[in-house]
């Protein structure tokens, strides 16, 4: 079943693709709603998707907003859960055929503003409906996908993390004083970083 109405992709929809000589696989599944508004079937589809998210083989999450919606503090709390399990995302905003270049302008700052706490986020314009720019979110996807990849060795990331703590060292309650010992990356999720303090 599909139309353009909230809560009718019930099942995720797999879509093996080729775009300039590299393979993807597109996973299309519900997005989250307010809990209030998911009801029946839409509510077992939504239900720990987030978990089914990190079990997919080294994902890169694009985040589709339609830009004749608005979003919503919903859209950003799982956005925020997202980056809090480690997954890398990409988001785009689809149907900027239908807006005006100032609309365009104005939407992409506010939403800007809405994802201040994740600045580092790439947000890349498509229109789905004229397949404009599709090519640009696959190569963002990509970048995104190879960054998220790159191992940094333990002694560049000790060196790092002692010139930060010299140069700008941090301050305790009750004058205590706390000792990075090492830092290391993740192997698991090279997005994490893990301390060993004293």
């Amino acid at each position: 079943k599909v139309s353009s109405e909230w809560g009718t992709t019930l099942d995720y929809l797999t879509y093996p693709v080729k775009i300039k000589g590299q393979e993807y696989e597109i996973i299309d599944t519900a997005w989250f709603r307010r809990k209030g508004k998911i009801h029946g079937l839409e509510k077992i589809a939504v239900k720990d998707k987030l978990e089914w998210m990190l079990k997919a083989k080294k994902p890169v999450i694009v985040v589709l907003f339609d830009i004749s919606e608005w979003v919503t503090h919903r859209d950003m709390t799982v956005l925020w859960e997202m980056l809090e399990k480690g997954l890398p995302v990409v988001v785009a905003l689809n149907k900027i055929d239908d807006v005006d270049e100032d609309t365009l302008k104005r939407y992409k700052r506010d939403l800007k503003n809405w994802m201040r706490f994740a600045p580092w986020i790439p947000i890349v314009m498509i229109s789905g409906k004229e397949k404009k720019w599709i090519n640009k979110l696959f190569d963002m996807v990509k970048m995104v996908y190879e960054n998220g990849q790159i191992l940094i060795p333990t002694s560049k990331l000790n060196n790092l993390i002692q010139t930060a703590y010299i140069k700008n060292p941090p301050r305790f309650a009750k004058n205590k004083i706390v000792k990075v010992k090492y830092i290391t990356q993740d192997k698991d999720n090279p997005n994490r970083f893990i301390v060993f303090v004293n």
